[in-house]
């Protein structure tokens, strides 16, 4: 008598996790900005956009130079046509996801399952 196994394909899609938060991240931005009157555009937001202006010049001192040349690039791809909210956030979105990914890839690596993993993914997301 023979035994096969039967393999488990993985069947985990991003779909889910990803509608959850980002509807939380858009959320979040829409509190902020109406419920609680908030201006993105002061403080480093604003520092960051400044510096992204003119990338020739030294940077702030406490700003780190890759994200305002992130903007920089995306802002000339764009043709200067979006704000630089739109841009930031467009930046910031993708590096949040991105980010996400990666800790439910490490989770994988260090053995949880993908249930577990994904709790995780979105216990960092959501935090």
């Amino acid at each position: 008598m023979a035994i096969t196994t039967i393999s488990k394909k993985n069947t985990f899609s991003w779909q889910l996790p990803l509608s959850v938060l980002t509807l939380a991240y858009i959320l979040l931005a829409i509190l902020l900005a109406k419920v609680f009157n908030f201006s993105f555009m002061t403080g480093d937001v604003n520092g960051y956009w400044q510096d992204s202006l003119n990338i020739l010049n030294p940077f702030h001192s406490f700003h780190v130079p890759g994200y305002p040349i992130m903007i920089a690039i995306v802002n000339r791809i764009t043709l200067g046509r979006l704000s630089p909210l739109i841009i930031m956030g467009l930046i910031n979105y993708g590096s949040y996801i991105g980010s996400i990914y990666l800790i439910f890839r490490i989770l994988q690596a260090a053995g949880s399952d993908d249930n577990l993993a994904i709790l995780g993914a979105y216990i960092y997301g959501l935090w």
